[in-house]
């Protein structure tokens, strides 16, 4: 068995995980869609980034027999859940997959309207 977490592949994925959410964040707190069309765009692709991310991030965490990282798997299915229902869908990367398809449609309205 490995160590999930001491992996450096999953060190830096974490570190480029947090650095888009924290830029996403920001962005959010900043009210982008009441700005530029380039600040909208510059927004979804950061939260879209972000979410391909966590995708792939997820998926290693399930693919993994260490203790922490089925732990870390469980409490992310376990926060998710709530927002199932609101999302129609029926797991976390149903989830994550309807996440990108309304970021896609948002953008798509984006580039429609400019």
């Amino acid at each position: 068995m490995t160590d999930f977490f001491d992996s450096d592949i999953v060190r830096e994925e974490a570190k480029e995980m947090e650095r888009l959410q924290m830029e996403a964040m920001e962005l959010t707190l900043s009210s982008p869609f009441q700005k530029s069309r380039e600040d909208q765009l510059h927004y979804i692709q950061t939260v879209r980034a972000l979410v391909e991310k966590q995708q792939i991030f997820y998926t290693r965490l399930k693919l993994s027999d260490d203790p922490r990282a089925v732990e870390m798997c469980e409490q992310i299915e376990q926060g998710a859940k709530m927002l199932y229902g609101w999302w129609e869908t029926a797991d976390v990367l149903s989830l994550m997959r309807e996440m990108l398809n309304k970021l896609d449609q948002f953008e798509q309205e984006i580039e429609a309207e400019g």
